[in-house]
């Protein structure tokens, strides 16, 4: 037997009001993509660690000109509000307080994978490139590689460039920082 069942794609809108009148609880961990209200998968200590030392490194080389956004929401679309776990994002004035990152904000994201690689490639990476972001590091901690994707269009990004351990990448708009991918993954498994 069939069972018809309905289902529903929120807004980002929607979204924001289900945090708003405790539907989601503050400390939640979900993120919206695709309409879809999707928990994160958890974090290990080399997540975090990845995640600390970035956030570290391109603090201290991009202030004040940038601000580096840490595992907050961006508004990507209608119904799509991830929480890359760092964006780096013009710097404005209010420091976003009036208002989340779109797009036009964005000059790079950066998800670091060590268990979530399928979704952020498949799913996340994309919904990047088609929403206009310049540039998004995809960090596999478990591969050894960094995806840079570069070119965005309607369906991605036209350039997804692996890089390796020797290898170096520079923020987009900023061609004086520029981070090896051996400081990017961090220190090899034994």
């Amino acid at each position: 037997m069939a069972i018809d069942v309905m289902s529903r794609r929120f807004s980002v809108e929607n979204f924001e009001r289900m945090a708003a009148v405790g539907i989601l609880e503050p400390d939640e961990r979900v993120e919206l993509l695709e309409g879809v209200v999707v928990p994160m998968t958890p974090v290990g200590d080399r997540h975090v660690g990845r995640v600390n030392v970035l956030s570290e490194r391109l603090t201290v080389a991009l202030h004040p000109r940038a601000i580096v956004q840490v595992q907050s929401a961006i508004r990507l679309a209608a119904h799509w509000m991830p929480l890359p776990d760092l964006a780096v994002l013009r710097h404005r004035a209010d420091y976003y307080a009036t208002g989340k990152a779109r797009p036009a904000d964005i000059l790079l994201v950066i998800e670091i994978a060590d268990t979530s690689v399928d979704r952020d490639r498949d799913l996340k990476l994309p919904a990047y490139g088609r929403a206009g972001i310049p540039e998004t590091w995809l960090v596999d901690l478990q591969s050894q590689v960094v995806v840079v994707g570069r070119d965005p269009d309607g369906d991605g990004y036209r350039s997804l460039l692996p890089l390796r351990r020797g290898a170096s990448v520079s923020v987009p708009g900023f061609p004086d920082v520029t981070l090896t991918v051996d400081e990017i993954l961090g220190p090899t498994r034994p």
